[in-house]
């Protein structure tokens, strides 16, 4: 009998405390209501990507007012380097009428040529007939017959002027190659193949003389 009672004791216990934690539970959720109370919502962020630094991107190139205190023969190397030929060409103009000016423009002129299409026949003669004139300048001003000393530059400067270089022809057909000393071997290929053979060859200085 005592067993019983004890057991109908327990029942109402859990009884009871099943309604108490339901009336809890039903506040609770009323409370929340009255509230408007909300969990947040849960974002996932992508944490933003780290810079990518490409190991393989080459350093950006010197820019040539990084090389205004050199000489405009370093300068004209240099302008070259990074082909910049017209600024190269002015380069070596600045150091007119030094025989270096015109070896430094050959050089730069070769390097267009080199790097001018084919086909481009228009472009191509351009840069021959610059690279002609450059030779035969240089002739005209520094080489002399046999047993006369070559002038100095600054003899040079002191005697000529570019408008004194504009008054004579430099014609392929009369002056030729033989004689022009700032040409290559290539350079007359190149000559030859787009002008043919000229008619004769002489030294500019004598042809100069002639026409005096």
């Amino acid at each position: 009998m005592m067993l019983l009672l004890v057991l109908i004791s327990v029942a109402v216990l859990i009884g009871l405390m099943v309604i108490a934690l339901k009336k809890d539970q039903e506040r609770r959720h009323k409370d929340m209501a009255e509230n408007n109370q909300t969990l947040p919502p849960i974002t996932l962020q992508e944490p933003e990507p780290e810079p990518v630094i490409n190991l393989e991107q080459p350093l950006a190139e010197e820019t040539p007012a990084q090389h205004l205190d050199l000489s405009w023969k370093e300068r004209c190397k240099t302008l070259r380097n990074l082909k910049l030929y017209p600024e190269a060409l002015l380069a070596a103009q600045e150091g007119w009428p030094q025989l270096q000016s015109y070896e430094q423009a050959a050089v730069t002129l070769r390097a267009m040529i080199r790097t001018c299409d084919s086909t481009n026949l228009e472009q191509l003669n351009k840069l021959l007939k610059m690279l002609y004139q450059a030779a035969c300048e240089a002739s005209f001003l520094y080489d002399r017959p046999s047993g006369q000393a070559s002038p100095g530059w600054q003899t040079v400067a002191q005697t000529t002027t570019r408008q004194d270089l504009q008054q004579h022809v430099f014609s392929w057909q009369l002056i030729g190659y033989k004689e022009l000393k700032l040409l290559t071997a290539t350079d007359i290929k190149k000559m030859i193949q787009l002008w043919g053979d000229p008619d004769q060859h002489l030294s500019v200085r004598s042809l100069a003389d002639t026409d005096q």
